[in-house]
């Protein structure tokens, strides 16, 4: 009776574990689905697929860009009803879960600065910058972004920040577009 109690508690831990590895089994297999769909151009598909993989996996930041990927595609193309709150929904989500990911600001910024919001695509640039500041490709597009809102001199220091970070052709392009020696 007391060995049959004990595998009992033994067993639990086990159980569960396997639950969680099952579900994120199926989270991954539907996000896969959403990613195939996505790059067919069905958004619809995409967006009914990753909704499923999110009920099985919300906290996965991955998931949440995906969506916002999807849902930006699905704004930007078709203006499709209540796309653009859930891609921004999704972005928030994606940079709240995973707080030293770049990745779902810089891709906010690209959305943002498509729509000519440039302020707002600034402030979402420089978030990225603050979460990933050696990234001299980030610093090339707060210089574009800069240079589109009129502030040239912001833009140039940008562009020469990101060449002393890496080598950027856009960035040498840029200043000789603006006449300035890199």
């Amino acid at each position: 009776m007391v060995w049959r109690i004990l595998c009992g508690f033994l067993c639990l831990p086990l159980l569960v574990v396997i639950a969680f590895i099952l579900q994120d089994a199926r989270a991954h297999r539907y996000g896969v689905v959403a990613q195939t769909a996505y790059q067919a151009g069905r958004y619809q598909v995409a967006a009914l697929s990753v909704e499923q993989a999110l009920q099985l996996g919300a906290s996965n930041a991955e998931l949440w860009l995906e969506r916002a990927e999807i849902e930006r595609s699905r704004w930007l193309l078709h203006r499709q009803n209540g796309s653009e709150e859930r891609m921004k929904t999704s972005f928030e989500r994606a940079a709240a879960l995973s707080p030293f990911w770049a990745q779902p600001l810089d891709s906010r910024s690209q959305v943002e600065a498509a729509v000519q919001d440039y302020p707002a695509a600034l402030r979402s640039n420089e978030a990225a910058i603050a979460r990933a500041p050696s990234s001299g490709t980030y610093r090339v597009l707060q210089g574009q972004y800069l240079e589109l809102s009129g502030d040239t001199a912001g833009a140039v220091q940008a562009y020469q920040k990101a060449l002393s970070l890496y080598d950027s052709p856009e960035a040498t392009a840029a200043l000789a577009r603006l006449g300035v020696k890199p």
